[in-house]
């Protein structure tokens, strides 16, 4: 008997919920989905806390602070475009981030159907004393 499969968070740019089709650090929102191996239920939309923009002080790692605390909870973003620093800036907390175009469905879909869902993310390795 297999272990059940950990359930997996995704946060989607989108202005509408139907689109995956903003930018990352110009989304106004983020729709949450979240797969528990079988289909994708939705959670709930969360607000961009800077209203349209989160690099207003220039490109740096900490420029995206908000946007990443915001979605903390999360194991993937999926945009229609994430430069590098912000990726970068979700990779610390350990989020990933996928560049994607679309239908809220279609993405899904394609996004469940990759490896990268498959499989959950490397776990620390413990260090023996």
């Amino acid at each position: 008997m297999s272990a059940p499969q950990e359930f997996r968070r995704v946060a989607l740019a989108s202005g509408d919920g139907t689109l995956v089709d903003r930018h990352f650090a110009t989304s106004p929102s983020f729709h949450i989905h979240d797969f528990d191996g079988q289909s994708w239920h939705f959670v709930e939309i969360r607000q961009n806390p800077d209203g349209a923009c989160a690099c207003g002080d220039g490109l740096t790692h900490r420029s995206f602070e908000p946007l990443v605390e915001l979605l903390h909870d999360c194991h993937f973003v999926v945009a229609m475009q994430i430069g590098p620093a912000a990726a970068i800036s979700l990779f610390q907390r350990g989020i990933r981030a996928h560049v994607a175009f679309g239908p809220v469905d279609e993405v899904l879909r394609n996004f469940q159907s990759s490896s990268k869902l498959q499989h959950p993310l490397p776990k620390q390795r413990q260090v023996r004393a």
